[in-house]
């Protein structure tokens, strides 16, 4: 009975210090996560920032590029004018 006793108490103090070991990669593991999950909080904040300044970029190249289109056609629409004036000119005189 002695026997059965030691061992039994041999056994709880084996299960008792694995649950130890067990209970601290618990708690590495979850350090680990909550470091894991801060990390994919930064990256995501950065990539919606960098999203909406790359939004904010093309929209600005867009209004400049149709501000340029028009430019370009209202100067070509104006040396055709200057074109067709210098040519009735020619043809007066």
């Amino acid at each position: 009975m002695q026997a059965e006793a030691t061992r039994q108490q041999v056994e709880i103090e084996r299960l008792e210090t694995e649950l130890s070991r067990l209970e601290d990669v618990r708690l590495q593991q979850q350090t680990s996560i909550q470091q894991l999950n801060e990390t994919v909080d930064r990256t995501s904040k950065e990539h919606t920032r960098r999203r909406d300044q790359a939004g904010q970029t093309i929209h600005a190249l867009t209004s400049e590029l149709r501000t340029t289109k028009q430019a370009l056609e209202d100067t070509a629409k104006r040396e055709r004018q200057v074109y067709c004036f210098t040519r009735l000119l020619l043809v007066w005189l």
